[in-house]
């Protein structure tokens, strides 16, 4: 399952970054992370600590919420689907 959330916040990662019209390269520079490590996190292969989540929120210029809410929902299906 964790695979699956980390897929999910990257996935949630790159719309609210699309929809901040911004890069990934701003996103790095912004949130004092190197480009690599965005990129991961994109593409679901890492999964960020509180405080980079912290960073990425404020290099696009949003709430925790933005970018936890939908993660969370799909957990929850996730969830149901293994019952």
């Amino acid at each position: 399952m964790r695979d699956e959330i980390k897929k999910a916040f990257g996935e949630n990662l790159l719309k609210q970054r699309r929809q901040a019209s911004e890069t990934l390269e701003g996103v790095a520079t912004k949130g004092n992370m190197t480009l690599r490590y965005v990129q991961d996190v994109e593409a679901g292969n890492k999964l960020p600590s509180i405080l980079t989540l912290i960073k990425l929120c404020d290099a696009l210029n949003i709430t925790p919420d933005k970018l936890l809410l939908p993660v969370l929902n799909h957990y929850k299906k996730l969830k149901k689907t293994r019952k």
